[in-house]
């Protein structure tokens, strides 16, 4: 029973979350790939949709992995621990993907000497750039890992220097991790630019242009939305309560089988009918 509703809620992540958001992030993204130009408010709702498609589908199939292990007995650690609540670019490391983040640092942060040596800043760079190797044989995954050792590095050095209130660490926190997720996607050099220079001009922004995203939504799509957004806000609850707790959050989902039905029926109902693929299937 608790396999089955760590399974179920990862389903829902996928299924009802990820392929809903997708719906509004592929369109933009595969565009821009033909070259259009989407204006200044498109180009950010495309972005953000994806940055929240990339975690609900990562962490989803994570709880699938984890909750099927579980229901044949074997234990794997939680991955997730509600990264996107992070207050720094360390702390988002310890809370993403924590499996690779640990082995990373066991194997091969701690063997180049960690913290406790000079070169640790370099320590640091050599670890994202191999993670960074890890997706994919790629330069935008070198980019991508190379950003974060760079965040890592400086976030080291400042942190003595500079004390910012949390909401102002959190959203600066986010700002980063969501500019480096742009080459992470985005694998050609041209493209990458142009998707960067559309992000970054607001002029390209005009106020019918939100008028007219908004008005492409019919009823239904809205109330997926809507139902998405609040399925976005358990999540996030459920991940850090059930992380800090031990799974216990699993175990009273387990003991309530009327919730457990309910979490089968949302996914029905409110399951994109896309079938769109794992991202991280191909890493």
């Amino acid at each position: 029973a608790v396999g089955l509703a760590m399974f179920a809620i990862g389903l829902i992540k996928k299924a009802v979350i990820a392929d809903s958001v997708a719906v509004y992030a592929n369109p933009v993204f595969a565009a821009a790939d033909g070259g259009a130009a989407p204006d200044f408010f498109t180009a950010w709702s495309g972005a953000l949709a994806y940055t929240f498609q990339l975690y609900f589908d990562f962490s989803g199939y994570s709880d699938m992995a984890i909750g099927s292990a579980f229901m044949f007995g074997v234990r794997l650690p939680l991955n997730f621990n509600s990264p996107y609540q992070a207050l720094s670019i360390s702390d988002f490391w310890r809370r993403w993907h924590v499996s690779l983040s640990y082995w990373f640092r066991d194997y091969v942060y701690i063997p180049l000497g960690g913290s406790h040596t000079t070169r640790w800043p370099l320590n640091l760079l050599i670890v994202f750039v191999i993670s960074g190797l890890w997706h994919g044989a790629a330069w935008s995954f070198l980019l991508w890992g190379g950003l974060h050792g760079i965040y890592c590095v400086c976030g080291h050095i400042f942190k003595a220097r500079l004390h910012f209130p949390k909401p102002v660490g959190w959203a600066f926190t986010m700002v980063l991790v969501f500019l480096a997720w742009l080459p992470f996607y985005e694998t050609r050099w041209d493209v990458l630019c142009a998707k960067a220079a559309l992000l970054a001009n607001p002029a390209a922004y005009a106020p019918s242009a939100a008028r007219v995203w908004l008005s492409s939504f019919d009823p239904a799509d809205l109330l997926t939305m809507l139902v998405a957004v609040g399925l976005c806000l358990s999540a996030f609850l459920m991940e850090a309560f059930s992380v800090r707790k031990d799974e216990r959050a699993y175990y009273s989902v387990a003991g309530n089988p009327i919730l457990l039905a309910l979490l089968v029926i949302v996914t029905v109902l409110f399951g994109s009918s896309q079938g769109n693929e794992f991202i991280y299937f191909s890493f």
